[in-house]
């Protein structure tokens, strides 16, 4: 009988080091900044593993939903090169990232996505493979560099949010956000994400006591640099 091969793919958030995949392969950095003065930038992976890796690379233009989900379309715009290429066990080979568009007033931003390809012997083999993808953040600078964040309580179907808006022209990574009652002995957090520019972002965060008659929140966002933000007190919604 033939044998059945089951591939599943998962996804590896990049973080401020160098994102290993499963001990398979490592990809440094794990975000690449562009601007017109500097269009290009590069990704190194490094092979961990005991045999040679078929990769792929892929750009793709980055949004976020409200809720936070990642949406991608095509990024033309954005080069990657090479797309297809191996590399071999404990060797390393660099992807070049550049773009020939310009500057805007507002920040660009973009996934290229690194992704493990299936080794053709492991067809003849029955089991379970598991292909790894690494998502890069890439953002192409905008003219005016400005940071600005506006956040608040609110409920969203009866759960409490921090809603947050971003009306700079750059994003801001947050670390945590909390929301807690004025003069009561509760508060929440949970854990922060990217706010692009010119989006709002809601961070759900585990229900506290019922809201009160005449009780105020207050929501607070910290980025992961250290910036510190606080909304007013304003009452809650029951």
């Amino acid at each position: 009988m033939r044998s059945l091969l089951a591939t599943l793919t998962a996804l590896v958030v990049a973080a401020p080091l160098p994102a290993r995949a499963d001990q398979r392969f490592q990809v440094d950095p794990t975000r690449v900044d562009l601007a017109t003065a500097a269009p290009s930038g590069a990704i190194t992976i490094t092979n961990h593993s005991t045999s040679a890796l078929r990769l792929q690379a892929t750009a793709y233009r980055w949004a976020e939903s409200p809720e936070g989900a990642m949406q991608l379309t095509a990024a033309p715009e954005l080069v990657v090169r090479p797309a297809l290429f191996e590399v071999q066990p404990g060797k390393a080979r660099t992807v070049r990232v550049g773009t020939a568009a310009s500057a805007t007033a507002t920040e660009q931003s973009y996934r290229v996505f690194i992704e493990e390809l299936p080794d053709r012997s492991v067809t003849q083999r029955a089991g379970i493979h598991v292909l790894t993808r690494i998502g890069v953040p890439v953002f192409l600078a905008p003219r005016e560099p400005r940071v600005a964040l506006e956040i608040r309580p609110a409920t969203d179907a009866g759960k409490p949010v921090v809603r947050v808006r971003n009306p700079g022209t750059v994003h801001v990574k947050l670390a945590s956000v909390k929301l807690r009652a004025v003069g009561a002995a509760w508060e929440r957090s949970a854990a922060g994400w990217y706010v692009l520019p010119g989006d709002t972002r809601q961070f759900a965060v585990e229900a506290g006591p019922p809201c009160a008659a005449g009780e105020r929140w207050i929501a607070e966002a910290t980025s992961e640099d250290g910036a510190h933000w606080t909304s007013p007190a304003s009452p809650c919604e029951p």
